[in-house]
């Protein structure tokens, strides 16, 4: 197999924090804080790993930090508040903001104790087929999907979008809608959402909570959110990735039409480098605590009953072919805007169809078709692909 690069420091830390060995990640984390403490990234991630593993003290030493640096960061002025209402560093929020903090430790605290939940994640890059599969997952009996669960505290800002944070928190009109319900879903209520904003600890068992679901299903893809938002990754992985060819050909059609060649080259190198980081931290890297199974969408577009009904075997969810030709809507953000569209059209009708060839201009496709570690890579995918169908 064609060698890849050196990693950076950076992926390094990544590859530490998906395995789970937090000794490593911590030790990463605070060689980026010694030569730039206004490295937020960093900083939020050390606190968050010291904070699901027990050490809350030393976790608040990083709170304050970044507290000092953003005031306004809901989440380090919360856990400083909850540490310490009166600490003199808290001096400069006012009452309104209190208040906010006030209000997030209330529902907080209405929640309780967070109960095991079986979660699986949907790991993979945009447009791998997730929206689909996680609203098919999704309604299973005793099943619920969330979509991309990080927008639940983004919220909209001019043309982006942003983190909750004090001065949003009112503009309820602003948050990421539900999927269902749109602006003003009460399952995923502002509060729930700032809940979430202030204290990510237990994330996801805290949304499947919330959802009444003994099954979560997410669809946040991206490792760095998987691990940002449960640093101790409990959950089961399914990743689900297209033909080289075809992963590109979707990301190609979002991108506006008429360019130069050169435009079309540099977007298709950005996007191998994005593929192929992403996979081979999922193939080689990810350990969480449950199992990890891979998925070719392109097979299960061609013959979706015995891989639907694998995957569930395989990942214990309650099966029922039902979910191939209709979902059941529930309250989700997030997703691929267009499949979206095309459920709501034909009122959650479920339609599987063969992917189209991915008929790409010759020299980008001898551009995929000549990369080794693309090709090497994508045939380590597929191999664990095979292995879905085979017995347990």
């Amino acid at each position: 197999m064609t060698q890849p690069q050196k990693l950076s420091n950076r992926a390094q830390w990544l590859k530490a924090r998906a395995a789970r060995d937090f000794a490593t990640s911590e030790t990463l984390a605070r060689g980026f804080l010694k030569k730039r403490p206004d490295d937020l990234a960093a900083a939020r991630g050390l606190a968050r790993d010291l904070v699901e593993t027990g050490r809350a003290e030393k976790a608040l030493e990083v709170w304050r930090s970044i507290f000092e640096q953003v005031p306004e960061d809901i989440e380090a002025s919360y856990h400083l508040w909850c540490a310490n209402p009166r600490d003199p560093r808290l001096a400069s929020l006012g009452a309104g903001q209190i208040a906010i903090l006030e209000r997030a430790r209330r529902f907080r605290l209405s929640e309780g104790e967070s109960r095991p939940i079986h979660h699986v994640a949907i790991c993979g890059i945009s447009y791998c087929g997730s929206t689909l599969f996680d609203r098919m997952l999704g309604g299973l009996p005793g099943v619920a999907s969330i979509g991309e669960s990080h927008w639940l505290i983004k919220r909209r800002h001019e043309r982006s979008f942003t983190t909750l944070s004090f001065e949003h928190y009112v503009d309820e009109e602003k948050l990421v809608p539900c999927s269902v319900c749109g602006d003003g879903c009460e399952v995923l209520s502002r509060d729930f959402r700032l809940g979430l904003a202030a204290d990510h600890t237990d994330w996801y068992q805290r949304i499947g909570a919330r959802l009444g679901a003994l099954h979560l299903i997410s669809a946040d893809k991206n490792l760095v959110k998987l691990v940002e938002n449960d640093p101790k990754l409990r959950f089961d992985a399914l990743v689900m990735f297209k033909s080289p060819d075809q992963a590109w050909r979707s990301k190609l059609n979002k991108l506006p039409e008429g360019e130069s060649a050169d435009f079309y080259r540099a977007e298709l190198d950005k996007f191998i480098q994005t593929w192929l980081g992403s996979y081979r931290h999922f193939l080689f890297d990810l350990k969480p605590t449950g199992k990890t199974i891979f998925l070719n969408f392109d097979a299960f577009a061609e013959n979706p009953a015995p891989y639907a009904e694998a995957v569930c075997r395989k990942l214990g969810l309650p099966y029922s072919p039902e979910i191939l030709t209709r979902t059941i809507p529930g309250h989700a953000v997030g997703g691929n805007r267009g499949s979206m569209a095309n459920l709501r059209e034909l009122d959650y009708s479920v339609k599987i169809r063969p992917l189209a060839p991915a008929d790409l201009p010759q020299r980008q496709h001898a551009f995929i078709e000549g990369n080794e570690l693309v090709q090497d890579t994508y045939r380590e995918l597929m191999a664990r692909h095979d292995m879905l169908l085979a017995g347990d």
